[in-house]
């Protein structure tokens, strides 16, 4: 039976409003739409966080100082260069006894001593100072020909694979973020679109707000198809090579070198890193569908999540793509 009669098509919108530059209508059932732009999140792939700080995301986007029951966000720009230098020494020293404590929220944590217990912190675990350490999930190959070791990331959804719970992988499931405020939104059937390409996707995340999509919803609203990227880094004599030179959005080349871009002319003075930042800038449309939810247990999902299985658990709701068109041109 669907959600609304057809009446539907002559929806009464709701009144719109603006957070932090996004647009948003909230809908009787608990849908909500939103337009704006849309920011890579890279949380869950393997790529995300590695030893060296080479991932996807940078090593401070998923973790924020903690000194004597204190938080300082590393995201912050005036603590980000010194949470670098505290991380690299406490990775290089093994996380040892002695070395600066962070709260790890983005990545899993291992005790020091195996089987041993784990010091909490607001929404994670305790890394550094003998307490614990960012867990090593193995070795991806680079760009260079090499290996990158990585540190296994979390998301907040967690999805059956194998006979175990793991996080969704951003590079293979299309996901977007919510605010924490609506945490309960976890699992349920985004339906997202941009210039003329849609998709179903899958609320996988929370972060400050709206306007957020996972790698592999990039690539389906830019290429209508997913595209492995190798992680980083580029080494100096592979600059400005095919290797770097066809790298497509949302990855982009980050030098480690100030204005170290590749140039007609100019060797590189550096290595590069490969980063997961392109964001759209605007026009991106999400509707969240307060009624169609994976099955879950907690915060899992008892399957894996695939495009079919959203697209299947949004009709067994209710719901058909004329109908959330309509809740999309509320936004107009």
């Amino acid at each position: 039976m669907a959600l609304w009669p057809m009446a539907t098509l002559a929806l009464q919108c709701p009144a719109k409003s603006e957070v932090h530059g996004v647009l948003v209508v909230q809908f009787p059932d608990e849908s909500v739409a939103v337009r704006g732009g849309l920011n890579v999140n890279p949380d869950g792939a393997m790529a995300s966080y590695t030893i060296g700080d080479h991932g996807f995301t940078y090593i401070a986007n998923g973790l924020d100082l903690w000194q004597g029951g204190v938080r300082r966000a590393c995201s912050d720009k005036a603590n980000t260069a010194l949470c670098n230098s505290k991380f690299s020494d406490a990775e290089r020293r093994g996380f040892a006894t002695g070395t600066a404590e962070f709260c790890v929220f983005a990545m899993e944590v291992d005790a020091l001593t195996p089987g041993g217990p784990l010091t909490a912190c607001k929404g994670g675990n305790v890394a550094g100072n003998g307490k614990g350490r960012p867990r090593v999930g193995g070795e991806l190959p680079n760009a260079s020909g090499g290996k990158t070791s990585y540190y296994r990331s979390t998301t907040a959804l967690n999805q059956m694979l194998d006979g175990k719970s793991q996080p969704i992988d951003s590079s293979f499931v299309p996901s977007v973020v919510v605010p924490t405020s609506k945490s309960a939104m976890v699992g349920h059937v985004a339906w997202v679109a941009f210039n003329g390409k849609s998709t179903f996707a899958v609320v996988g995340d929370t972060g400050p707000a709206f306007g957020e999509g996972s790698i592999a919803l990039h690539q389906l609203l830019r290429y209508g198809q997913l595209a492995p990227q190798l992680v980083g880094p580029i080494m100096t004599p592979e600059r400005c090579s095919a290797t770097e030179l066809s790298i497509r959005a949302p990855f982009e080349s980050r030098p480690d070198v100030a204005n170290d871009s590749c140039k007609l002319g100019k060797q590189p003075a550096g290595a590069a890193d490969i980063r997961a930042y392109k964001a759209i800038g605007a026009g991106v449309t999400q509707v969240i569908l307060g009624r169609a939810r994976l099955p879950m247990k907690g915060m899992t999902t008892s399957a894996p999540v695939t495009v079919d299985g959203l697209r299947t658990t949004t009709e067994a709701a209710g719901y058909d793509v004329a109908q959330i068109n309509v809740m999309a041109r509320c936004l107009d």
